[in-house]
């Protein structure tokens, strides 16, 4: 069982992220959602330890960085590596003189799972930034982390690539008894793929459950500010399709 308490984030004067606790068993995926500048940024940061020590807790133990891999919203590359080379450094920390077999193999692995083998050999400066995003999320997939955190890991994808990544990232989780927990903007998304998640509001955690319970009409009429309208997948899913709540007359 994962545990994160997190105390209370500032930046100057304001609090941006009050005291909170996250719980995830293994083989969950946990989404982050709420409006923008609800805190999700400042909660994934804390619990991947990029703005000091890591809060989350496995079993009552600390996890080791190595074994969370973290990937924020904005990125950029500039390096000039093949796309191969850039899964590869991953697992830079059993990297020497020579690069095994091995880490060939299981690079060559997380590239195919994303669809994305026959870009092995190209710049990655050259792809879009699409591209770039899904070889960066490889990249963390690689280490085989215990703890995956991901800020709008599709913010860069078509529909297809969306779906895709989203359902690789479920089955990961499910395949190594992982977490993975991810920001995402995309309601409709994130009840398909999340198993519970996480509601933020100006920096307060006001829920954490499954979608069903907590994608309520009045739950995102409050937090965004529009008039939903909650329908049913074939799947049996959630659908979230927003309106602009009128004026009255």
């Amino acid at each position: 069982m994962l545990t994160a308490t997190i105390r209370e984030v500032r930046k100057g004067r304001v609090t941006v992220l009050q005291p909170l606790r996250l719980t995830a068993a293994p083989g969950q995926v946990l989404g982050v959602i709420g409006p923008n500048g609800a805190g999700k940024s400042t909660l994934l940061r804390q619990l991947a330890g990029i703005d000091g020590a890591g809060a989350a807790r496995w079993s009552g133990e600390a996890l080791a960085a190595r074994q969370i891999g973290f990937m924020p919203q904005a990125f950029q590359v500039s390096a000039r590596l093949s796309v191969l080379e850039c899964v590869l450094l991953g697992r830079r920390e059993g990297l020497g003189w020579r690069v095994a077999a091995q880490d060939l193999a299981a690079s060559a692995a997380a590239l195919a799972a994303l669809g994305l083998e026959r870009l092995a050999q190209r710049p990655l400066e050259s792809l879009s930034g699409g591209q770039q995003q899904m070889v960066l999320l490889a990249q963390r997939l690689v280490r085989r982390p215990r703890l995956l955190v991901l800020d709008e890991p599709t913010s860069a994808l078509d529909l297809h690539h969306q779906l895709t990544v989203l359902g690789h990232l479920r089955a990961h989780a499910r395949r190594r008894d992982a977490i993975v927990v991810m920001a995402l903007h995309d309601l409709t998304m994130a009840a398909r793929f999340c198993d519970r998640l996480a509601l933020l509001q100006a920096g307060h955690l006001l829920a954490c459950g499954p979608p069903c319970t907590l994608l309520t009409s009045e739950a995102i009429r409050e937090g965004w500010q529009v008039e939903p309208e909650v329908l049913l997948a074939r799947d049996g899913g959630q659908v979230i399709v927003p309106h602009r709540i009128e004026a009255p007359q």
